[in-house]
């Protein structure tokens, strides 16, 4: 019985990530298209949410998406939990779901609220995924497609962040292209959950 909730809250879990990334990428779409003068990498993902058009459509998918993120995250924590690092990575991954709803209930235009939730959810993000790539790799190798998936997020965040750094690239292009690999991260590895439920290294699973 205790395993058959266990595989239930788990398969929901990747279910709700899946569903939360495709929802954040439909609406993040259709907000760019009512506001009709959004530019992608020069404008932040965030100032689709201020005194514009698609204001409802961005915010509501960074609502949904952080929701559905947090089922996600206690998904990988019922598979991750055999380690500290594992506890910790996952546990971590929780509270950057938390911080994106805050990204949509306080919008660019309320000031350092918004700010503050925002930065929080990338650092926090991007530091959570660093950590789950030790368990991963040691788990499953380097070859794995959760492997390779997480190694992609990374590789993208890190370069651009540095490429922002050197004033090479708009801070606002780093943002849109580590949210992309986010989302194509998420979906990856729901979908990995969902094929591979009997083993217990999830996101790292092999196919």
């Amino acid at each position: 019985m205790l395993v058959v909730e266990k595989n239930g809250l788990i398969r929901w879990g990747s279910i709700a990530g899946i569903a939360g990334a495709i929802t954040f990428l439909t609406l993040w779409g259709m907000a760019i298209i009512v506001d009709g003068h959004w530019i992608f990498g020069i404008e932040t993902l965030s100032e689709l949410g201020g005194d514009r058009p698609g204001r409802l459509f961005f915010n509501s998918a960074a609502i949904i998406m952080g929701v559905a993120t947090l089922l996600f995250a206690s998904a990988l924590y019922r598979r991750m939990r055999r380690t500290l690092l594992e506890k910790v990575s996952t546990l971590t991954f929780a509270l950057s779901s938390i911080l994106l709803v805050g990204v949509g209930l306080f919008p660019i235009d309320t000031g350092a609220a918004h700010t503050f939730f925002s930065w929080s959810f990338f650092i926090v993000v991007i530091a959570s995924l660093t950590l789950m790539f030790f368990p991963c790799q040691r788990n499953m190798g380097l070859r794995s497609m959760g492997t390779i998936a997480l190694t992609g997020v990374l590789v993208i965040a890190y370069v651009t962040m540095t490429l922002v750094a050197l004033d090479i690239i708009e801070l606002a292009m780093s943002e849109a292209l580590i949210v992309i690999a986010l989302n194509v991260w998420e979906i990856t590895n729901g979908f990995l959950i969902l094929f591979d439920q009997e083993r217990q290294v999830i996101p790292c699973v092999s196919t």
